[in-house]
């Protein structure tokens, strides 16, 4: 684990491939119910990266 990695909680991926996000990332992420989300995948170190979408943070400097 990298040093800015921060571990909120585990889950379960679902049946239907939901995955809950702790209530945390709304405290420590200037972030909204509504953002997008970008999801990536690591192929090389098996992780899923999910980062703020950059397409809102710059339609949100231009309104």
């Amino acid at each position: 684990m990298e040093n800015s990695e921060v571990l909120l909680e585990r889950n379960m991926l679902q049946k239907d491939l939901r995955i809950r996000l702790p209530k945390q990332i709304l405290t420590n992420l200037d972030i909204t119910i509504g953002e997008e989300l970008d999801i990536y995948i690591d192929m090389i170190k098996q992780e899923i990266i999910i980062r703020k979408s950059k397409e809102t943070v710059n339609n949100a400097q231009k309104a």
